[in-house]
């Protein structure tokens, strides 16, 4: 078992020159809201994983005065010293590089567990199964090629399966099962074995920690119908040939932009300090994005977009009077979020919140309104999962990646879509226009 015998934070955040000692049993931290607690936490975690849990953005951990972030420590007697700047990384143990950040996680293992997360308790499964992975690996390290296999497996039938031509399919299918069998063994052994633990906690250190009237255990749940055995490789086997099609999971590999809340609204009176475009940040944006992607939940405070038309064009609004309309990002459809009662509870924070600032009055001013949700872009727009944006322009989704503009199997059927080829947008449409304007000529041959 891994012991933090001492750590040297240097650089990080807001932490500068600190060092911790911590106990080799149960460590509380207490202190004043600011005082950088979670960066304690922060930098430890960034220690054994080589990145954080809050961002993947580094400037937002990089000290504002400075260009790196510095941690070291002491491990089990190995000194581990991370030097980390916008341009590159160096992790050294005991003097010498580490081959990959796995290394660390080999060396210093570490699980984050918080409300705000949602791993354990009332989170979504994707993040148990990480947090359960998690550990099973850092029990376990010979699991992690395991995984690495499973994923591989799944993304060459999936490949297989969208090409039409099924050759090798049963193989791959075969390797599937087993590997599955094995990751649900490890599984199994990991949840019994933190099962005993908590069991024959003679010290009862949790009780003393947390008074709780509440009793907690832990369950594993495979994702294979009831008729499945999961520990049976010809089982699965046989669900897998008579399911191919249900392997077939496009979702699972296609990430989805945020969904959008638009208000439309009128005013009786003008508003000339405001501009054609204003762009209102939220003070805790990379938070407030993870709200939006990751946890998929509604916040009370928000991003807006706020356009006025009639700063440039005043035909845009009768005389005397001004037309806006505001894009809040909110999530998609993928959220639990009853729109039908949160859609009005939004438009009346956003109105309050530029009546008390840029826009003074505004509620009293307000002509007519109305606005959209997720809910209507999937319903008038047919927009999977409600996105306000179709597909999400990840670097894996974009360009040669994105959605094709001509279907691979019927000759005769384009597509000029926010999700195809080249993108989302007004120009991204106009230009999907275009390409198929040419793939239509050339197939046609018109000139």
């Amino acid at each position: 078992m891994a012991t933090l015998e001492k750590i040297h934070i240097l650089k990080f955040r807001n932490l500068s020159d600190q060092y911790f000692s911590p106990d080799s049993a149960i460590n509380l931290i207490l202190g004043k809201n600011g005082q950088g607690k979670t960066n304690l936490i922060e930098s430890l975690y960034y220690l054994g994983h080589g990145r954080s849990f809050k961002t993947k953005n580094l400037k937002d951990i990089i000290p504002f005065d400075d260009d790196q972030i510095q941690i070291s420590a002491i491990v089990s007697g190995q000194k581990i010293s991370l030097n980390k700047t916008r341009e590159k990384s160096q992790v050294l143990v005991d003097g010498k590089k580490i081959p990959s950040n796995s290394f660390l996680s080999q060396l210093l293992p570490i699980q984050i567990i918080s409300p705000d997360r949602g791993f354990v308790v009332g989170g979504a499964p994707k993040l148990k199964r990480s947090y359960l992975d998690w550990g099973v690996y850092h029990n376990n390290k010979k699991t992690l090629k395991t995984y690495a296999a499973y994923k591989k497996t799944l993304k060459n039938i999936n490949t297989i399966l969208t090409s039409g031509v099924q050759t090798h399919l049963d193989e791959w299918l075969t390797q599937l099962a087993k590997l599955s069998v094995e990751i649900t063994k490890n599984r199994i052994v990991y949840t019994e074995n933190l099962s005993s633990i908590l069991k024959e906690d003679k010290s009862m250190r949790l009780a003393r920690l947390v008074e709780s009237f509440f009793s907690f255990k832990f369950e594993l749940q495979t994702g294979w119908p009831k008729e499945v055995d999961p520990l049976n490789e010809q089982h699965i086997l046989s669900y897998l040939i008579n399911s191919k099609k249900a392997l077939i999971k496009p979702e699972k590999f296609t990430q989805y932009s945020m969904g959008l809340y638009v208000l439309f609204f009128g005013s009786k009176k003008q508003y000339p300090s405001v501009a054609h475009h204003t762009i209102w940040m939220a003070d805790r944006y990379k938070e407030l994005l993870n709200d939006i992607f990751d946890k998929r939940i509604l916040t009370k405070d928000f991003s807006l977009y706020l356009h006025r038309p009639t700063a440039t064009d005043e035909t845009f609004a009768p005389t005397g009077k001004d037309s806006f309309y505001v894009l809040c990002p909110v999530p998609n459809l993928k959220a639990d979020i009853d729109w039908e009662k949160e859609g009005p509870r939004l438009r009346d924070k956003i109105v309050n919140a530029l009546s008390e600032t840029i826009m003074p009055d505004l509620e009293k001013n307000i002509e007519e309104d109305f606005w959209m949700t997720p809910q209507d872009f999937k319903n008038d727009y047919r927009s999977m999962h409600g996105a306000g944006f179709s597909i999400a322009p990840i670097f894996s989704q974009s360009a040669w990646f994105r959605y094709h503009n001509k279907d691979k199997k019927i000759s005769n059927l384009y597509f000029s879509t926010a999700g195809s080829h080249p993108g989302a947008g007004i120009p991204g449409v106009l230009c999907s226009a275009k390409v198929v304007e040419k793939l239509i000529k050339k197939d046609f041959n018109i000139t």
